[in-house]
């Protein structure tokens, strides 16, 4: 662990433990909540205008990815409030289901199964079997603790037996920490569902570990200079990959 890394361990500490700023310390144009919500309704009503007669929404750039901007679509509704008994909500599900079971994109497959966690959130749901599904595909992209933009079309489902995987050595990886971080979100997901996140949880935190440049950051890939976003992206990989079951049950042993 370099000084970069105890120094935000204790910076985060110390914000943990601080207490909170009032609200009126924040600058005095700040939106009120009328107004916050105001546009929030707006937003939904923007999203529900966009939908198709299919369900789905619509989005194009290298390939198709109806599936994935779907789903964020759906994210997004489900974030503001709208019920998942709602008709768009329903038709929006629907449309995930059927449009990731043939998807080999990381993006794509990531925010389908985030989507679909939190349609059932709290309750055990027709989705969780298709989610552990998507997510054992998700996991065989893993390339040395990193995703590219596609993985293997790997289709096992419950009950059958699944192939042997081995891990990707460090110095084999290929990929990109934008795409790691949403298979990381997406692999996170699938584990509140019983899908085994340990193995792809530990190749990212040895990635995210190995591969901090001597500054504290991140950058898109291994080597390349720090960009903040990328930085949040290896944080959260860490503080995520902390959190897997394997590690809390030797923890709790221990103690």
């Amino acid at each position: 662990m370099n000084r970069f890394t105890i120094f935000g361990i204790r910076l985060g500490l110390v914000l943990l433990v601080s207490p909170p700023i009032p609200l009126s310390t924040w600058a005095a144009d700040a939106p009120t909540a009328a107004e916050v919500d105001a546009a929030i309704a707006r937003g939904v009503e923007n999203l529900r205008n966009r939908q198709e007669p299919t369900g789905g929404w619509s989005y194009s750039s290298n390939g198709d990815h109806a599936l994935g901007i779907t789903a964020l679509a759906g994210l997004a509704l489900l974030e503001n409030g709208v019920d998942p008994a709602d008709p768009a909500l329903v038709s929006a599900n629907d449309v995930v289901q059927r449009l990731s079971v043939r998807s080999n994109q990381t993006y794509d497959l990531a925010l389908a199964i985030l989507f679909l966690a939190r349609f059932r959130e709290g309750r055990t749901g027709a989705n969780d079997a298709l989610i552990r599904r998507l997510a054992r595909r998700l996991e065989a992209g893993e390339s040395g603790g990193m995703w590219s933009y596609t993985v293997p079309m790997v289709d096992e489902q419950d009950g059958q037996a699944a192939k042997p995987r081995r891990r990707n050595p460090r110095n084999s990886r290929r990929g990109d920490n934008s795409n790691t971080q949403f298979a990381l979100l997406g692999i996170w997901a699938a584990g509140r569902t019983g899908f085994d996140s340990n193995a792809a949880l530990e190749a990212i935190n040895d990635h995210f570990r190995s591969s901090q440049n001597d500054d504290g950051r991140w950058g898109y890939t291994p080597g390349e200079g720090g960009k903040n976003a990328m930085t949040c992206a290896g944080l959260m990989g860490l503080a995520i990959a902390a959190a897997r079951p394997s590690l809390a049950e030797r923890q709790t042993a221990r103690g």
